[in-house]
């Protein structure tokens, strides 16, 4: 993704909302997608087209390295995925998570199965002492769709995540 002379434009532009934002992130097979909800009834919608997880990431960083002052004041955060069992595989969500320092609610939901819901409680369940405090550091509701279904599955996962966040007096209900 090349940085067009109208991202600078745009970036100062939504920096006059200053509201808290909402922001929804969708992956599919070729193409990841971004909202920012500016306001109610006005949003901003980037799309960048590629095919596979490592790209549509690595998009992702460059999206959120252009517009870095926008994506820190998001405090709503949705990652949506479309069943693709190679959510997974990439190493880089870590990076992907980190502009969002003042998030307080992180949804995160797949539509055909729960590949993306246990990848993320892995993730965060994997973070050292550093990284809990570093990763998603405002967050204090983590939110599972059909999380009754996978709950055997997640609260394992995200158990380390939990408690580092507990001790550190900052705890997270996850639901």
């Amino acid at each position: 993704m090349q940085r067009g002379p109208q991202v600078p434009q745009f970036t100062h532009c939504i920096e006059k909302f200053k509201p808290a934002f909402k922001t929804a992130v969708h992956f599919s097979c070729d193409a990841v997608s971004v909202f920012l909800f500016l306001s109610p009834g006005s949003y901003v919608h980037l799309q960048p087209q590629c095919k596979g997880l490592d790209r549509q990431l690595s998009s992702l960083e460059q999206i959120y390295a252009q517009c870095s002052s926008i994506f820190s004041h998001v405090v709503e955060l949705r990652l949506q995925g479309n069943g693709d069992p190679q959510v997974n595989q990439s190493k880089s969500w870590l990076r992907c998570l980190r502009p969002f320092n003042a998030v307080k609610t992180l949804y995160v939901s797949d539509c055909m199965s729960s590949e993306l819901q246990v990848h993320i409680a892995r993730v965060l369940g994997e973070l050292d002492r550093e990284g809990v405090a570093e990763v998603l550091p405002m967050l204090h509701t983590l939110i599972f769709r059909r999380f009754y279904i996978i709950d055997k599955e997640v609260i394992p996962l995200l158990k380390p995540f939990i408690d580092a966040r507990q001790q550190s007096g900052h705890p997270v209900a996850v639901k």
